[in-house]
């Protein structure tokens, strides 16, 4: 019942796409499901093409992963950091 309250996808605006292209990204096999979507495909070597996609998507999303941790782990060093500077003092 609910599912046919949802506007059907090609008349959905350019950014709930993008949200959900987004919300794909976080979810596994992601790649493939954002790689199917694109509309830019080589007609002489789908299957290349597609598997070139998926590499770099799921490139794109490890170095967003290893950069947010390397963030995470820079605060939690300053934390620390600041912690025993405190104590230090006391």
């Amino acid at each position: 019942m609910m599912i046919a309250m949802l506007p059907k996808c090609r008349m959905l605006p350019k950014p709930r796409i993008a949200v959900l292209l987004m919300l794909a990204t976080l979810s596994g096999g992601c790649a493939q499901a954002l790689c199917d979507l694109r509309t830019d495909k080589d007609p002489y070597d789908p299957e290349g093409d597609r598997r070139q996609c998926e590499r770099q998507v799921e490139q794109y999303i490890e170095t967003q992963a290893a950069e947010k941790q390397k963030r995470q782990d820079a605060e939690q060093q300053a934390l620390l950091d600041e912690a025993l500077a405190g104590r230090r003092v006391r």
